[in-house]
């Protein structure tokens, strides 16, 4: 609704009244005054919506599925929190099937009553997976043995957003704090690590806990990472929805060291805040200030070191939007628009940067110790060619040599449930890995061998080997026999 049909706010025409009494005061200091009683009284408009959210976290699940310590917590932190922010909140915490359908049903219809001016909020943590490229929330008790028993026993996320799309609220928002883990058996072929994305409706907007098809963590707190972060934000004032959970990646990124990227998928067409307030109000335009120098995050370098070398204008764009003051934004942007224009000139392509291959931004690289970021003119004068782009399939995956793709194999076959690791090369041509047993370190019994205990070695071992044998960067492919990264094989 637009701020000219508004009712007239009281406080406006109180000043307005005090303007025609007091005529020393100036025009330019009335309108002032004028504006923010208009912004008060829009404040207060908006505060008056009716909010409507439903707030569910299963954790007591059986050990065929696997217990989950923090979503219960989680469910609870959120409630708390959307009730202070002018939400009526129904909450369900360990719920069935049936205790879970019947609440989204009564959800869907309290969003029918409460009109086409209505702010709706669907928040679940908990375990989800997707199968077939469908989401589904798992329920407390769910019985899934086979992929068949996934749709008689869980909960269509799909279904929730449509609940919510009849409904024909003005602003609809889903927050999954879900794929803690992969909780089906791994003989489930058609079930896939992590969410699917979804595509928000128009005027929705859907918050993931971590980028679709990854893994998010539970956490070692009370709260897991994502829904900590988020419940900070949310009260702040006059922080939109978009740079709200922007923030909250950034935060989580800073949490998990970068292994956790939140993601949103938004088609709102207009502003939403969760707590309105001064931030609202744009301050006028101040002269700009020379930037003093800004020193990297952590999280801020392992993105850059995974975006660096594409070609591809997007994956700068996205890094902009994560770290937008960040050391490398200035370069980042300078980039983005190179290879803007590059597209459309398909002689200036062959100086643009070459692409890596397109990998999550959970993947740990191991790299030396950032220098520090050198000023903006300097990034920009020592851009140098990049390495050739490595292959990538049309589905996005890194294609590995027929040779490397046997090395797989091999590794996976003697693995068993020993801790080990498997890295490969950008370009996909070689390959190092590690498997406990190669140096004796799976024997029951032995002590003082920290690596018969820490995963993180396996990891180090194989980057080491892959980058001394192919004399530049690689990527973890495989932790034991979990995939990390999408790839397949070349034929011979």
């Amino acid at each position: 609704m637009c701020a000219s049909a508004l009712p007239f706010p009281r406080e406006a025409r109180y000043i307005t009244n005090m303007f025609a009494t007091i005529p020393y005061i100036g025009r330019a200091f009335a309108a002032l005054l004028f504006s923010l009683a208009l912004l008060v009284g829009a404040g207060q408009q908006a505060l008056a919506e009716t909010r409507l959210a439903l707030v569910i976290g299963n954790g007591k699940y059986g050990p065929e599925v696997g217990a989950l310590i923090n979503p219960p917590n989680d469910a609870n932190l959120m409630a708390e929190r959307l009730t202070g922010l002018g939400f009526k909140v129904t909450k369900l915490v360990d719920g069935d099937q049936k205790a879970m359908k019947r609440a989204i049903s009564a959800f869907g219809q309290q969003l029918s009553a409460a009109g086409a001016d209505a702010v709706g909020l669907f928040f679940y943590a908990g375990h989800g997976i997707q199968v077939d490229g469908a989401n589904y929330l798992i329920p407390v008790g769910a019985a899934i043995g086979a992929e068949a028993d996934v749709d008689l026993e869980a909960v269509s996320a799909e279904a929730v957003l449509k609940q919510m799309e009849f409904a024909g609220a003005r602003v609809n928002i889903v927050i999954l704090d879900a794929c803690r883990n992969n909780p089906l058996p791994r003989s489930m072929r058609s079930a896939s690590r992590g969410l699917a994305r979804m595509d928000a409706p128009t005027g929705s907007f859907i918050g993931y806990s971590t980028a679709p098809g990854n893994v998010a963590a539970d956490g070692d707190g009370k709260n897991s990472p994502y829904t900590a972060a988020l419940a900070a934000e949310m009260t702040k004032p006059g922080i939109a929805i978009e740079e709200a959970f922007r923030n909250v990646r950034v935060k989580v990124m800073e949490t998990t060291s970068a292994q956790q990227v939140p993601w949103e998928s938004s088609s709102l067409t207009g502003a939403f805040f969760f707590k309105t307030g001064a931030a609202q109000v744009a301050a006028a335009p101040q002269p700009a200030a020379k930037k003093a120098p800004v020193e990297a995050s952590a999280a801020e370098e392992k993105y850059w070191n995974l975006v660096k070398d594409s070609k591809d204008p997007g994956e700068f764009e996205a890094f902009l939007g994560s770290f937008p003051d960040g050391a490398y934004a200035d370069l980042a942007r300078v980039r983005a628009t190179r290879l803007r224009g590059a597209s459309a000139d398909v002689a200036a392509e062959s100086t643009a940067q070459p692409a890596a291959p397109e990998t999550k931004v959970k993947v740990a690289v191991a790299a030396p110790e950032p220098a520090p970021a050198p000023e903006p003119e300097a990034q920009v004068a020592s851009i140098a060619p990049a390495p050739a782009p490595a292959p990538v399939s049309a589905d996005g995956s890194l294609v590995l040599s027929a040779k490397v793709g046997g090395m797989v194999k091999s590794y996976l076959s003697k693995l068993q449930n020993r801790k080990g690791a498997f890295a490969v090369s950008l370009d996909g041509m070689f390959a190092g890995s590690f498997t406990c047993e190669e140096v004796g370190q799976c024997v029951p019994g032995k002590r003082g061998l920290p690596q018969n205990v820490d995963p993180g070695y396996a990891q180090k071992t194989a980057l080491q080997k892959c980058k001394g044998a192919a004399k530049q960067e690689c990527v973890i492919l495989f932790v034991r026999d979990d995939e990390k990264l999408p790839y397949t094989v070349a034929a011979q």
